[in-house]
């Protein structure tokens, strides 16, 4: 394991946190420790929840004296029950029942931690912390309670599903990294068993062998599987987030590179080395789905022409939507996406029409991230968007420059910042764009969501080629 992430979590319980982050993670190992550890993880838990509520400013804290009360006089032996009944792979949600019936509910996301109880006497709820999906969390939480979710728990340690269920590559693979890492460090609860959706199986999760360790990975249709909503009637514990006391971009670089490390050992070997005076491999990627860069058609084909002063050969390796492990489920992204694919492979043909025998174009859309990486090893240098397709080629131990939309530059350089490889172009030529030029899916949780930016050719040969050409140097 990653000595950051090690250090992490051995020093939780004992690291003085006040923070919503930390006791998030309290909460992710407390919910999926066995019994001999819940002790430790407990106590940890009130610790930590304490002084996060003295914490909170008083516009937060109408609660914090009755949630103390609970935290402050609640053992272990108090209580009967905890149950998860997490939202989606950034929320998390624990229920703690105690044997007299009092209850307390920790409820936190990627902003925020909020805590509430009920004072059984006046039937008053009592809230502190915030975050930003406060209100339907306490439509969820309430509507749970009424359907007497409590009537139906089994103890401390029930049955606990893991559901890898995200639509987002590098989201859904930071998450395995992350239940990968309280696997390999805690003693975790035999009740505890992983499932993993077919259509967000961008890779096995099987390829880190403490995920395998939980026993045998359920791979469901989310169409026909119900467990989910099976789970509030026969007091299942669902976990789909897991936190980490430090949530720096040190802490995100080191899980990255934790799945790096496992998709390598998975791809295999690189293929032989070729001379890129006889054929110049580029990994490159077109940018449709949340934004766009309004010039990349024309940009990047300015590049590819030039590689003809370098070069006898061009293939460019071009990235396309990442598809998942199982063929079926990958049919049915492209039917989903099916306007950015077509889009894709047109382009992908104006650039043989205007190449000819020169380029050799291989498509990945559509394949898994261990097939794209893989495929991606023997590649001299990469020029993609930042996010997704320049971590597949940074995986791939790839050298090469990244970009992206203005307001994001700052989020993707300490994203990828753990990636020496790569580095961030045109910083300063980069221009926010207010063409018909937006993403495709106007997603409203994307940074900069359904928005274009410009960057002129001009600028961004510029800064391209100086790094393609000092990289074949080396």
């Amino acid at each position: 394991m990653d000595a950051i992430l090690r250090g992490v979590l051995q020093n939780l319980p004992e690291s003085g946190a006040e923070s919503w982050s930390a006791l998030a993670a309290v909460m992710s190992a407390l919910s999926l420790s066995a019994a001999d550890g819940q002790t430790r993880f407990w106590n940890a838990f009130r610790e930590i929840g304490l002084r996060y509520l003295d914490s909170l400013p008083d516009d937060q804290a109408s609660g914090r004296p009755q949630i103390k009360r609970f935290l402050e006089t609640t053992t272990l032996d108090d209580v009967a029950h905890f149950v998860r009944r997490d939202r989606h792979v950034w929320h998390n949600c624990l229920h703690v029942v105690r044997q007299d019936g009092q209850w307390l509910v920790c409820d936190g996301l990627y902003n925020g931690t909020m805590l509430l109880t009920k004072d059984e006497s006046t039937e008053d709820l009592h809230i502190a912390g915030q975050h930003s999906e406060r209100d339907p969390s306490l439509s969820v939480i309430q509507d749970e309670q009424t359907r007497n979710l409590y009537s139906k728990l089994h103890g401390r340690t029930p049955r606990t599903l893991v559901i890898l269920a995200n639509g987002r590559p590098i989201d859904q693979s930071v998450s395995i990294a992350k239940f990968a890492t309280f696997f390999a460090s805690e003693d975790i609860a035999p009740t505890v068993s992983v499932h993993q959706s077919r259509v967000t199986a961008y890779f096995d999760p099987a390829i880190f062998p403490e995920m395998k360790m939980r026993g045998e990975i359920e791979y469901f249709d989310p169409k026909a599987w119900h467990q989910r909503r099976n789970s509030l009637h026969e007091g299942t514990s669902i976990v789909e987030s897991s936190y980490l006391p430090d949530n720096s971009w040190d802490t995100q670089a080191a899980l990255m590179r934790q799945v790096q490390s496992a998709i390598w050992k998975e791809a295999g070997a690189p293929a032989a080395y070729v001379d890129p005076r006889e054929n110049l491999r580029l990994f490159c990627s077109l940018e449709f789905e949340k934004r766009s860069w309004a010039e990349q058609i024309d940009a990047l084909l300015d590049v590819f022409k030039k590689t003809k002063t370098i070069t006898k050969k061009l293939t460019i390796v071009l990235n396309g939507m990442t598809g998942t492990i199982f063929p079926d489920a990958s049919a049915k992204l492209e039917e989903l996406y099916a306007g950015i694919f077509k889009l894709e492979k047109e382009i992908a043909q104006t650039w043989r029409d205007a190449l000819g025998d020169f380029v050799t174009i291989e498509f990945l859309g559509g394949k898994d991230l261990v097939s794209k990486v893989r495929a991606s090893q023997s590649a001299h240098f990469f020029l993609a968007p930042a996010g997704t397709a320049a971590l597949i080629a940074l995986m791939a131990n790839v050298k090469g420059v990244f970009y992206s939309h203005p307001r994001l530059h700052g989020h993707f350089a300490n994203q990828l910042k753990g990636f020496p490889n790569g580095h961030l172009i045109c910083r300063k030529t980069t221009r926010e764009e207010t063409g018909e030029h937006g993403g495709v899916m106007n997603y409203e949780w994307s940074g900069a969501a359904g928005q274009s930016y410009s960057i002129s050719s001009e600028a961004f040969m510029a800064e391209v080629w100086p790094a393609l050409t000092k990289r074949l140097s080396e």
